[in-house]
């Protein structure tokens, strides 16, 4: 999490969360025809329901006054998390089950093993939990965090990422003595 100049922590790691919030926003309603898509739009209001951001007109920005919000609340990202896979696997699907994404000189590949239903069922037990969330309260916080947790490491596996191109020059390969004979 990221600290603004307000002393608001967002859900994005770097300055354009919001961008990057309202970009996938954006997208997931104009594929709102796929119902996973309808899912996750619905975490993400689900999310603003929760009261975790101080302002429901930026969901990216979480309240620090908070106490649910440390480092072990997964439910405070989990909608976020929901979205943004579901953001991820309708954009692999649309190129052939893999993306590349260019971070600098760093090239990345992402894939999805798991196929619609898989995705749309985890996206719907998080869409339940929330809701279970939202009607209990911080009464269960602790049990539902659990939960939370299971269905993010869920998500997580549905993905893989692998370094496909890290380009380096010689004068790295000789500082790192990459280019002396093996010795035995």
């Amino acid at each position: 999490m990221h600290s603004d100049d307000q002393g608001s922590s967002t859900i994005s790691d770097d300055n354009d969360g919001e961008n990057k919030y309202i970009d996938m926003a954006a997208f997931l309603k104009s594929v709102d025809c796929f119902p996973i898509a309808k899912r996750a739009l619905e975490c993400l209001k689900l999310n603003q329901t929760l009261k975790f951001c101080p302002d429901p007109d930026r969901p990216w920005v979480m309240d620090p006054e908070d106490e649910r919000l440390n480092s072990t609340s997964t439910i405070v990202s989990l909608a976020f998390e929901a979205a943004m896979s579901t953001y991820l696997y309708l954009r692999i699907m649309a190129c052939e089950r893999e993306r590349y994404i260019q971070f600098g000189d760093i090239v990345f590949r992402i894939s999805c093993e798991a196929e619609t239903p898989q995705l749309e069922g985890v996206i719907g037990e998080v869409c339940k939990l929330l809701q279970s969330y939202n009607a209990n309260g911080q009464s269960e916080f602790d049990e539902i965090n659990d939960q939370a947790n299971r269905l993010a490491e869920r998500l997580k596996g549905l993905f893989k990422v692998e370094l496909k191109d890290f380009p380096i020059d010689v004068l790295s390969l000789k500082k790192f003595n990459l280019l002396d004979p093996v010795r035995q």
